[in-house]
């Protein structure tokens, strides 16, 4: 499914389908090179939803969410993801110990661990969202490791081999999770260099539009320093 794909939707503890990228799509090129996709509201998934994908930078991969539904959605949720290759180990931006410190950590597979994969919550509210239920649902259900809270919506990939670096972020209201396999990557994960964003978060009611942005950078020798500055550009641009 490569980059930004549209994966799982859920609203409640209700999932709507097996995959939003399974379902009829009209793509269209704007004047300015950006790519819309488009799906149009049905039965099995109520809303009109559109995914604008744009190069704003040579680097720099945007995506733009606009969700309109027929029905109210509570705590409604449109779960991305991104696939990489071999040599690309994930890190995390969250807070660590107990003054809440917030850094880049490495997702390496502890002792104890359970399951394949593990995820990030912003705080005990997206927990409560995460563990409602949503995930025990239709097929393949995950029960998810939960590691400590997230200081900012920002995941990255990197092949120290390559020098190079895919960084994932999405403006703080637009993201409440982040998730991603242990590394190393096993066959408990299908061997997948994943990352995933849950978005939106929030109630989304009847005829309302709501929007949420993404961004992917993926350069040569982009420390995590860069990274961070990147990312506060990404907000202050957005103003949001």
């Amino acid at each position: 499914p490569g980059v930004f794909s549209f994966y799982r939707a859920f609203s409640g503890n209700k999932r709507f389908g097996n995959a939003a990228r399974d379902w009829p799509t009209t793509t269209r090129v704007s004047s300015d090179g950006a790519v819309e996709v488009r799906w149009a509201s049905a039965p099995d998934h109520p809303w009109e939803m559109t995914g604008v994908y744009r190069w704003t930078a040579a680097d720099t991969l945007d995506l733009e969410i606009t969700v309109k539904p027929d029905q109210d959605l509570p705590r409604f949720e449109l779960f991305m993801s991104s696939y990489f290759g071999k040599g690309f180990r994930a890190s995390v931006y969250r807070k660590t110990g107990d003054s809440g410190q917030a850094r880049f950590v490495p997702v390496d597979r502890k002792p104890d661990s359970k399951g394949a994969y593990v995820m990030f919550p912003r705080d005990a509210s997206a927990l409560e969202m995460i563990q409602d239920g949503r995930w025990k649902v239709g097929s393949n259900p995950v029960d998810w490791a939960i590691e400590r809270w997230l200081a900012a919506p920002v995941i990255l990939r990197r092949d120290g081999s390559l020098r190079l670096t895919a960084a994932t972020m999405c403006l703080p209201a637009d993201c409440f999770a982040v998730a991603t396999p242990w590394n190393p990557a096993d066959v408990t994960s299908g061997g997948y260099r994943s990352v995933y964003l849950s978005l939106f978060g929030r109630d989304i009611k009847a005829g309302q539009t709501d929007r949420a942005l993404c961004r992917l950078i993926v350069a040569r020798n982009l420390s995590d320093e860069r990274v961070l500055q990147r990312y506060e550009d990404f907000c202050k641009q957005q103003k949001r």
